[in-house]
């Protein structure tokens, strides 16, 4: 190469020479890291740091997610609200649910015409005559069964329970009155509504009333104010004290009862349940306080498990309860397993 191309060469190196110099690997692990005051920002951490629009929108993005989070549950709680108002007191469903009690009893599809009449006149009463607090599900494959949920009369101290009842038509009604079924949750409320489920009624009047008369007449009676024995199998105690003892007891299985049944909710009924409890969860916890002895630990575990059970149904509960008794309460275990047991207080002697 000639003096003129040695020279032109590194003119070119010098004029396209990059302006940030290229420090080698060796040469930077070697760099001493500078010390730096409190509060100062290092270049690298300059460099690093997001840019204000990058930040900002980082935090517009959790903002949608969270908006959308929170849309979500508002969602879900109008869908259960609204379900819960469109729900009928009379409905037919096409198979009954699987948790039905009579649901493996045999079934022809031939049957008896006469029956078939009769259960076809229960079905119209039914749809025309129906309370409001009486609520029944039919269902077109089997019209031998049907499916019951009897709210609980105010003033009475099965107020605000639900009562849920499974019914069979035997084969040959009218002679055998229709058999009925109540999910007891393991609960003995009274000599008519057992441990067992099955429900007992006087056969004769069984045989003179069709359904609807006969579900009235349980909430009316069975169901009644202050006085939830009718039987003289079980103790009758005189004296407005033993009453009122005995009234708190029904009380309390009552909201035992409720919990059970938000547990395990229902076939056919579960947006009623859900949204009934939604919207009674208030006043069954004013009245829990003002009936149950919260002192008696057991009954404050009762309480307090209401509260959680209401809660996870999307009602807030929070100034009901303190929060301190009820982080204790659910930690020592010991009071969870007197809860199970047999409320003794509540029980006659």
């Amino acid at each position: 190469m000639d003096f003129y191309g040695i020279y032109s060469y590194y003119r070119f190196q010098e004029t396209f020479k990059p302006s940030i110099p290229i420090v080698k690997e060796w040469e930077f692990k070697s760099k001493p890291t500078p010390k730096l005051n409190h509060g100062e920002l290092g270049e690298e951490a300059l460099e690093e740091r997001p840019t204000s629009s990058k930040f900002y929108g980082e935090i517009e993005e959790i903002k949608e997610t969270s908006s959308k989070f929170y849309g979500e549950i508002e969602e879900i709680k109008d869908r259960v609200e609204r379900r819960f108002h469109e729900f009928k007191n009379f409905s037919m469903s096409a198979y009954p649910p699987y948790d039905h009690y009579f649901r493996e009893k045999p079934f022809y599809n031939c049957i008896d015409a006469a029956l078939a009449k009769r259960i076809q006149e229960e079905r119209g009463i039914l749809r025309q005559g129906l309370p409001s607090s009486i609520f029944v599900r039919v269902y077109e494959s089997r019209i031998d069964v049907m499916r019951a949920v009897i709210v609980g009369r105010e003033g009475a101290p099965y107020h605000q329970g639900l009562f849920l009842f499974d019914i069979f038509f035997p084969s040959n009604s009218p002679t055998q009155p229709p058999q009925l079924f109540y999910h007891s949750y393991g609960l003995d409320f009274n000599p008519n509504l057992p441990k067992s489920g099955n429900v007992s009624l006087e056969g004769v009047i069984l045989k003179q009333s069709n359904i609807l008369e006969t579900l009235v007449l349980i909430q009316q009676l069975v169901l009644m104010n202050g006085k939830p024995y009718l039987n003289s199998e079980y103790p009758r105690l005189d004296g407005e004290k033993s009453n009122s003892k005995l009234n708190k007891r029904v009380f309390v299985q009552t909201c035992e009862a409720m919990l059970s049944m938000l547990k395990c909710l229902p076939m056919g009924f579960e947006d009623f349940v859900l949204g009934f409890f939604r919207s009674r969860a208030h006043n069954i916890l004013l009245n829990y306080k003002a009936c149950a002895d919260l002192d008696d630990q057991p009954i404050k575990t009762l309480f307090f498990k209401l509260v959680k059970a209401f809660e996870a149904n999307g009602t807030y509960c929070r100034h009901h309860y303190n929060q301190e008794e009820y982080d204790l309460t659910f930690k020592k275990e010991e009071f969870l397993s007197e809860e199970e047991r047999t409320m003794a207080s509540f029980w006659l002697p």
